[in-house]
């Protein structure tokens, strides 16, 4: 999302900053390096529902608060 958000832009220099950060290159490394971190762990089915139930609800979040910005929600 970042990397479209980032060939858009925003006229809003605080949400242009943001965007150009989920959007770089050394954001993009970082994930990658966390995924290449976590995939190198053994951990149980139970342990893997949970870690999945835990990134669902973080996504589901940060598109809330984006969802929010975008409807200028107060």
């Amino acid at each position: 999302m970042g990397k479209l958000l980032s060939r858009v832009g925003s006229p809003v220099e605080e949400y242009r900053r943001g965007i150009f950060t989920y959007g770089g290159e050394e954001y993009e490394k970082s994930v990658k390096w966390v995924i290449n971190t976590l995939d190198r762990f053994e951990v149980t089915k139970h342990q893997g529902e949970a870690m999945l139930k835990c990134f669902r609800t973080a996504t589901i979040y940060e598109y809330l608060f984006f969802d929010s910005a975008m409807r200028k929600e107060r």
